[in-house]
């Protein structure tokens, strides 16, 4: 069993803890035991003389989420197959965890995206690209002064920011006039850095990874050419995630360019000190996201994060958004039925999110459902609106009504939090598992009766 653990252990960075599942526990040994225990307040025991601490396997994301806290990357190694009598069960990593790589819903802010962000410089300029993997929002950017490209940053607050092997060293080492470049080393110090090694930056390797990801044959159809010098930056993000998840990410399907020229840049300090996302305690509340934040919904609250995080220069669509606001404010009814629709809604990006990257989860396939049902009704309100601008959200509006059918058909209406718990399917949906489930029914009767008699 040990031969496992260090098999395992060895392929991870150092600065990775090992939770390697143990029948109904995730156990941590050695020097990861004794930090696990200290971040956690969980008891460090001994066996053969090495130290171990424990966690149940069904806690985990409690765990791991304070773990991630405390800015740690934490590897899973789960069980590869069922447990048999005198056989050493086969183990193997299942996914890295870090604080950009998590999709647990409770590790996450449901408002808030979770950016992991990747950056690289050299003589043409700061190259940089973000990705949230819990929605597939992918995104690129270059300019030829950081300064420019430090306030967007700032603004999407990456949870995990990745450089080539030395780069950060080098930016600390940096001429002390150099104050563009000394506020990208502060930038990237104030959260978890990780390095890889400098080819993965390269723009010809990175233009080949992002389109195997995406599924492409070239990046002309979303505006980036094959040059685009961001695109080093871009593969490596894909290959960390990659390694994180232990599989490619499921749920990228586009990339777009952000250009510093087509937004209000706001520092740092100016993003401070007018509290637009933080107030002066530290958190949301009191802040102007949360004074004008009325969505009811999780994606559209990441949304007016964005719009805030890249305030707009182009007059037309700043227009377009005014008449939309301004058609749903004049028609109150209309506006409290759309919202009413929205809230029913759930985390679509999310879910499928998850499920694209093997979370599977019974109950978002309900969510999944639920959203489908809703489709339909929000479609026909926007219609009713009589916004050419409103009525043009419908064409993004895909009801999928055989899909919904199929959802609402096999599934039950109470679906159980893993798929290993069972009751799933809906009685009547399968002839051939109704019987199943009647035999181990009866099975379970027969035996009731054996005992009584």
């Amino acid at each position: 069993m040990m031969q496992q653990y260090w098999e395992v252990r060895n392929t991870l960075p150092a600065n990775t803890l090992l939770l390697f599942r143990l029948g109904d526990f995730y156990e941590m040994f050695f020097e990861d035991a004794e930090e696990g225990s200290r971040l956690l307040g969980i008891t460090l025991t001994k066996r053969q003389d090495y130290p171990m601490a424990g966690i149940p396997y069904h806690a985990l994301d409690a765990y791991v989420g304070k773990l991630l806290a405390a800015g740690r990357k934490v590897a899973i190694c789960d069980q590869a197959e069922p447990a048999t009598s005198g056989k050493l069960v086969k183990r193997a990593l299942s996914r890295i965890l870090s604080p950009g790589t998590t999709l647990e819903p409770a590790q996450l802010e449901a408002k808030h995206n979770r950016f992991l962000c990747a950056l690289h410089r050299d003589p043409r300029g700061l190259h940089a690209s973000w990705l949230d993997l819990t929605s597939g929002e992918f995104r690129l950017a270059t300019d030829t002064g950081a300064e420019n490209l430090l306030p967007v940053l700032h603004a999407i607050a990456p949870s995990e920011v990745i450089v080539a092997e030395g780069a950060l060293a080098k930016w600390k080492l940096a001429p002390h006039a150099d104050t563009a470049t000394h506020a990208l080393a502060t930038f990237c110090e104030a959260r978890l850095v990780n390095e890889l090694p400098a080819f993965h930056f390269e723009t010809v390797e990175g233009a080949r990874t992002v389109m195997e990801a995406l599924g492409v044959l070239n990046l002309q159809g979303f505006g980036i050419g094959p040059e685009h010098p961001a695109l080093g930056a871009a593969g490596a993000l894909v290959h960390y995630a990659t390694e994180s998840l232990c599989a490619a990410p499921g749920n990228l399907h586009k990339i777009e360019e952000y250009r510093s020229g087509a937004a209000v840049l706001l520092d740092p300090a100016t993003l401070r000190n007018l509290e637009i996302f933080r107030s002066v305690s530290g958190t949301r509340l009191g802040s102007l996201l949360a004074a004008i934040d009325r969505t009811v919904t999780p994606p559209g609250a990441r949304l007016i994060e964005r719009f805030l995080a890249e305030p707009l220069l182009e007059l037309g669509e700043i227009h377009r958004r005014q008449r939309a606001v301004e058609a749903l404010v004049g028609r109150s009814t209309l506006l409290a039925e759309l919202r009413e629709a929205l809230g029913k809604v759930r985390d679509i990006h999310r879910i499928l999110g998850r499920l694209q990257n093997r979370l599977r989860n019974p109950r978002e396939l309900g969510g999944v459902r639920e959203t489908l049902e809703q489709c339909p009704a929000i479609a026909e309100k926007l219609e009713r609106s009589g916004s050419p601008d409103l009525a043009a959200f419908c064409r993004n509006i895909h009801p999928l009504p055989q899909l919904r059918v199929l959802l609402g058909r096999g599934l039950r209406d109470e679906l159980p939090g893993q798929v290993e718990d069972g009751g799933i399917i809906r009685d009547g949906y399968d002839a051939e598992l109704d019987r199943m489930l009647a035999l181990t029914r009866g099975n379970r009767e027969w035996i009731s009766d054996l005992e009584r008699q």
